[in-house]
């Protein structure tokens, strides 16, 4: 609680967001004063960044709920009459010798393949998770799926590769898990990549900053996810691509925050294009709980006017340790940020 020189007002509220990502609610409390004196203000700063970021995950899961349900019931319903139409376009392009409607069926069969990759994505979307999966190595599965996609890049003139720290601990997601999450992210880095060739998708993991986690990054050079899309790339249905069905993000969303973790979409500094980073915790780890954020004082503040009460959210994580500003916009921890544009 500091107190400063304003002018004279009623109570202010004003959220300050630092270009690290962390957010703060400034309240400004205007103070009794004499005739003669300046006009002061009692300042209360409370950090909002954690607060926020449970905000979204909970938005965001309600919408994976709520499509899920969706998902699973339209899956069923269409999957069998796409499974008849195939099977008769099938036979009738055996039986007919005419290359114009060989031609007609191509296409049929074509568009009913289409469908049924999306039903399979759907109902991969809205199949219940198994709860605890075995612990896994990711650095393992990064280098498993890079070496299984570098055949199919190259058809491209693209590269994909994996670099690993050597010795990291297990994680809580499951091999399966891990398969589809980089699996998905590198499909839609292959997706963004530019026509003329030489693209790069780079997967790379590591150690967190918290020794409790492990950081994995999936980096393109293509075009990127412009800023005010990176909001909406992990809701489901949610696509750039004139042929995608707005799963593949939605399930990586899904399966990194069903092992703990949270998953961001950014900018590589390095590729030039996108950048999506995976935080998993490590099996064992205990995160410790942060410190208590800054309290109001108790009883009421002398003011010429009623003083607003803010509340803090019931259920809410506690913030972080109070701002210092010699610390810089990164300290402590940050809210991650967490084609053609590309699939989502």
């Amino acid at each position: 609680m500091t107190t400063s020189t304003v002018p004279a007002q009623g109570p202010q509220s004003r959220e300050v967001v630092l270009p690290g990502g962390r957010s703060f609610m400034v309240n400004l409390y205007p103070l009794a004063r004499g005739a003669d004196e300046p006009g002061r203000a009692a300042v209360y700063v409370r950090e909002t960044t954690l607060e926020k970021r449970m905000f979204a995950q909970v938005s965001q899961s309600e919408k994976m709920v709520t499509v899920g349900k969706l998902a699973a019931g339209l899956a069923h319903e269409i999957n069998n009459p796409l499974g008849v139409i195939l099977c008769y376009a099938e036979l009738l392009r055996r039986n007919t010798g005419d290359a114009q409607q060989q031609a007609d069926l191509d296409v049929i069969l074509r568009h009913t393949r289409q469908a049924q990759r999306v039903l399979r994505d759907l109902l991969n979307f809205a199949r219940p998770k198994a709860a605890g999966a075995a612990p896994s190595d990711i650095a393992r599965v990064a280098r498993s799926v890079a070496e299984v996609f570098a055949v199919q890049a190259a058809k491209k003139f693209a590269s994909v590769t994996a670099e690993t720290e050597p010795d990291l601990p297990p994680v809580t997601a499951g091999e399966q898990a891990l398969e589809q999450i980089f699996s998905n992210l590198v499909l839609n880095a292959l997706d963004a990549l530019p026509a003329s060739g030489e693209g790069r998708v780079r997967i790379r993991v590591r150690r967190g900053e918290n020794p409790g986690e492990v950081v994995a990054t999936v980096a393109d050079s293509g075009t990127g996810v412009p800023e005010h899309l990176r909001k909406d790339v992990f809701d489901p249905f949610f696509t750039t691509k004139e042929m995608g069905t707005g799963l593949g993000l939605a399930v990586v969303y899904g399966l990194v925050v069903d092992a703990g973790g949270s998953v961001t979409a950014g900018d590589s500094a390095e590729l030039g294009g996108a950048e999506f980073t995976v935080r998993l915790p490590v099996v064992g780890a205990v995160c410790p709980a942060p410190p208590a954020g800054p309290t109001p004082p108790a009883g009421p503040m002398p003011s010429a006017d009623p003083v607003p009460v803010f509340p803090s959210i019931p259920g809410a994580v506690q913030p972080n340790p109070p701002f210092n500003p010699e610390s810089g916009p990164d300290a402590g921890q940050a809210a991650h940020g967490d084609a053609p544009t590309r699939e989502e």
